[in-house]
């Protein structure tokens, strides 16, 4: 699942099911990994959390800037 284009309060939301969907399934002996580029699923670092967002927020306006050039 992405959350790259949602609000940050929808990442956090996510986290949290996550989280609930992990412990069901370690409960049972399965594994659970979640990649999250933000690093706020194992860090809790919600400044981390809106750093990431900045950044890619930040990207993505200058490639359009760059495209709106073309």
């Amino acid at each position: 699942m992405k959350t790259q284009f949602a609000p940050l309060s929808a990442h956090l939301l996510i986290c949290e099911v996550l989280k609930f969907v992990e412990t069901m399934v370690t409960y049972k002996g399965g594994d659970f990994l979640v990649n999250d580029e933000g690093d706020y699923y194992y860090t809790k670092d919600l400044e981390k959390l809106r750093d990431s967002f900045r950044k890619v927020d930040l990207l993505i306006g200058r490639i359009i800037s760059a495209l709106a050039m073309v």
